[in-house]
């Protein structure tokens, strides 16, 4: 992942891919466009790059099946910068320098790519775009024959994807030695390239090859001096909106900023750090507002939206765009439930209604605002639901414990399943879930005192009461000095996981101080790393030390050993509540070591998770709970 880099347009869509070895992953591409159901469609693999003078120089570097990089650009590679919006990759090859800017429009699905040539002779530079028309979830195959529609006009190529989609390339050249336009002449040719294969889904045991078309081949003829070339790759849908304004495409390739390593302290660096990606996730199309979960292939998932919407939205004051998210969501809502997934969207969450009445109560601290009443109304009708009961037959049992029956569905953030059986084996009363029960319900009593309203009930006081009184009871394990992580009939689970840690970060506080500390102790001891939280402790027997393999083992190793980076960020938000003012030394030492072992891994993004054999990065190259929670420990540490 360290060779990865992602650019986001806060419509969904990105543009990424490795610096130097190609795409490797079926999720790379140069632009890959956003819908208004944030729909991903990849539109441009790659291009195709040669320079000739006395012979063929490649920048691109393609790999086919079997594993043969051919040509193999990477080894006029010298180095890169990257910025929030562009990555620049500077290239040499004999007498010639190249830089190269890669930048991505925000709210348009548009690309741009300039390049700065210098050469002291004459050169010709040949470049093509390689297209397909896909979800960033498929792969595609084409017939031999097959030929998308074209139409040249002056410097414009348009590429009919389908007939409500268009590809627009527009070529801008010039050449300041010689006051003039660089010269280049335009070739429709259409050829389809076989096997492409990307690495990284075959070391995710998944389909890894697929055909890309060459189209549109740009042969451009340079003279001595430095050249400038523009291509802007824009595409259209028919039927979306349009909002892009036209940049100044003419404007030389960018100087980008350096890291700031040497001239701030680690903790200031990770702060901007976390800053500067904080908008990466952000989405908005009309009145569609969104969080991504996570790139490459997450959407916008309910949880993660509002596990994620203090530290992105508040913690950065974005609260226009926080008032408008949960209107938007609250829309959506369906018998009680927010959606799991937005695509479907999908229900199969008993915890991101909870986590929705938090960032609400989380919203009106920061806030106050008076329009908060009406989502007020929400969180009454989602916990009138659940006591009555709702999908999934979630409901209450007799000590006021929040719970599902249904066996085919796994509805907690533990959701990994295989053939319709929990890998976690979580069912029954989970721990965060009563935790997080408990802290809806007293946002609710809070929001009756606060703005005198009435929704509040006797019966729902006394279950406040019950449950607090019946979690402190019934949850406390004291020959571990931790919390069962469920209880299930009979049955309760003394497997040391992170979700009470989940629990202790929450506002309303169950347990008492010391109780609490103990719980973090033992947390510490069994599950703290520097780079995140194991998910099961590794004495555990059930404890998977590998997340690597085909998809079927790593789900195993999902929530049964992986490394989750966003656990530590509730972890030391535990610490925060329980240890006050007293716990600022040990929070920045933690976070210290945190951005210190990133940047050891030169990771440029805060990754899914962590394979705990040898903490290699894995899952999703960059997930947005990681960055929120670090912001929601830096926004408390400095209160």
């Amino acid at each position: 992942m360290h060779d990865e880099y992602l650019l986001t347009n806060q419509l969904g869509g990105y543009s990424s891919s490795t610096f130097k070895d190609g795409n490797t992953r079926k999720y790379h591409g140069l632009l890959i466009a956003s819908d208004q159901k944030i729909a991903r469609h990849l539109i441009i693999s790659s291009l195709y790059e040669c320079l000739t003078s006395d012979q063929k120089y490649y920048l691109h570097t393609f790999t086919f099946k079997p594993g043969i990089k051919t040509p193999e650009g990477s080894q006029f590679f010298r180095s890169s910068l990257l910025g929030n919006k562009q990555v620049q990759l500077n290239y040499e090859v004999p007498d010639i320098k190249i830089k190269k800017e890669i930048s991505l429009a925000q709210e348009h699905n548009s690309v741009t790519v300039k390049y700065q040539i210098n050469t002291n002779k004459k050169v010709q530079f040949d470049i093509a775009p390689m297209i397909t028309n896909r979800s960033i979830h498929g792969l595609k195959q084409y017939r031999d024959d097959f030929k998308f529609q074209l139409k040249k006009h002056l410097n414009n190529i348009e590429v009919e994807l389908s007939p409500e989609e268009t590809l627009s390339i527009k070529v801008l050249t010039f050449n300041p030695k010689s006051l003039l336009n660089v010269n280049y002449d335009i070739d429709l040719k259409q050829i389809i390239y076989n096997n492409f294969e990307y690495s990284m889904e075959i070391a995710r045991g998944l389909s890894a090859h697929e055909d890309l078309v060459k189209l549109g081949e740009i042969s451009f003829e340079l003279e001595p001096g430095d050249n400038y070339i523009t291509l802007q790759f824009s595409y259209e849908n028919s039927r979306q909106n349009k909002t892009f304004k036209q940049p100044d495409s003419l404007k030389p390739v960018l100087e980008l900023t350096p890291p700031l390593t040497s001239r701030m302290s680690v903790l200031k660096e990770f702060k901007n750090y976390l800053m500067k990606h904080s908008y990466d996730f952000l989405v908005e199309q009309g009145g569609y507002k969104s969080i991504m979960a996570g790139y490459h292939w997450f959407g916008d998932w309910g949880r993660d939206t509002f596990i994620s919407f203090r530290g992105l939205l508040l913690v950065t004051k974005r609260y226009k765009f926080a008032k408008d998210l949960l209107d938007f969501w609250a829309s959506k809502i369906k018998n009680g439930l927010i959606p799991n997934e937005m695509s479907g969207p999908s229900y199969n969450s008993i915890d991101a209604s909870l986590w929705f009445i938090i960032a609400i109560y989380y919203y009106y601290l920061d806030t106050k605002d008076p329009k908060v009443m009406d989502l007020a109304d929400e969180i009454n009708n989602i916990i009138s639901e659940f006591i009555q009961g709702t999908e999934f037959e979630i409901g209450l049992n007799n000590k006021g414990y929040l719970t599902w029956k249904d066996d085919k569905v796994s509805l907690s953030w533990m959701d990994s399943n295989y053939e319709g059986n929990s890998l976690s084996g979580r069912k029954g009363y989970l721990i965060e879930i009563q935790m997080l029960w408990y802290n809806a319900l007293k946002v609710l009593e809070y929001f009756d005192t606060e703005l005198n309203k009435t929704c509040i009930t006797p019966k729902i006081k006394a279950l406040i009461k019950q449950l607090h009184k019946n979690i402190n009871i019934d949850y406390w394990d004291n020959n571990q000095k931790y919390l069962f992580d469920y209880i299930k009939g009979k049955e309760k689970s003394d497997c040391i996981r992170p979700n009470a840690i989940i629990g202790l970060s929450l506002p309303f506080k169950i347990f008492n101080t010391a109780r609490a500390k103990q719980i973090i102790k033992t947390a510490e001891k069994e599950l703290v790393t520097e780079v995140g939280l194991f998910s099961l402790s590794p004495k555990d027997k059930n404890f998977i030390n590998k997340y690597k393999g085909s998809m079927d083992q790593r789900d195993k190793a999902y929530h049964n050993g992986a490394i989750w980076p966003f656990l530590l960020g509730f972890y030391l938000k535990a610490i925060q509540n329980y240890y006050g003012k007293d716990s600022q030394a040990l929070v920045k030492t933690r976070l210290t070591a945190f951005y210190e072992m990133i940047a050891k891994m030169g990771l440029n993004y805060l990754p899914e998770l962590f394979d705990p054999a040898d903490n290699d990065a894995e899952g999703a190259l960059s997930q947005a709970w990681n960055y929120a929670l670090f912001l929601e420990v830096f926004n408390d540490l400095e209160q």
